[in-house]
């Protein structure tokens, strides 16, 4: 009979430790990208695409509208910022259009309606900013709030130094 015991152990063991999934946790970094990490910090995916995002949210109403409110911001910021780089150069370009180099006389409307550009130019990074900030505030939320619904499990299972209690989370 303790023949027997030892073989259907291992067998049960080793059943528990295939059948085990491996944890893996969300990731956010500063790229404003989103990664698939294991227990050790091993980057599995990496760079998530939007569908695949939204696949992996599905189940969580609320981390899926966190996530929709990333997309909304940070594509907001993205347009106020090329906005912002478009008005520098056409700011820029009008106060240089209206000095006559070769005179020294200059256009004071040109150069004041460039002015006025650059001075548009300022607000528009400062919103473009201001969203950036939201969008990876909201980005770091949803991945603390997704890694934390996650389920916890106690299993008997294989770890690096033989057969124990194996806690998953």
């Amino acid at each position: 009979m303790k023949k027997l015991i030892f073989p259907i152990l291992c067998l049960f063991i080793y059943q528990k430790a295939s059948a085990q999934t491996d944890s893996h946790k969300l990731q956010f970094s500063w790229g404003n990208k989103f990664h698939i990490v294991d227990e050790n910090g091993f980057r599995v995916k990496r760079n998530l695409k939007k569908e695949e995002m939204r696949n992996l949210l599905s189940d969580n109403p609320n981390a899926l509208s966190l996530y929709n409110q990333f997309r909304s911001n940070m594509t907001t910021s993205k347009v106020l910022g090329w906005s912002s780089a478009g008005t520098a150069v056409a700011g820029l370009g009008l106060i240089l259009a209206g000095i006559d180099w070769d005179t020294g006389d200059i256009n004071n409307t040109l150069v004041w309606s460039g002015i006025g550009l650059e001075f548009v130019t300022i607000a528009l990074s400062a919103s473009s900013i201001a969203f950036n900030v939201s969008a990876k505030t909201k980005g770091y939320r949803l991945s603390n709030y997704y890694n934390k619904t996650q389920t916890h499990t106690l299993n008997l299972g294989l770890t690096r130094h033989g057969i124990g209690l194996v806690y998953k989370f």
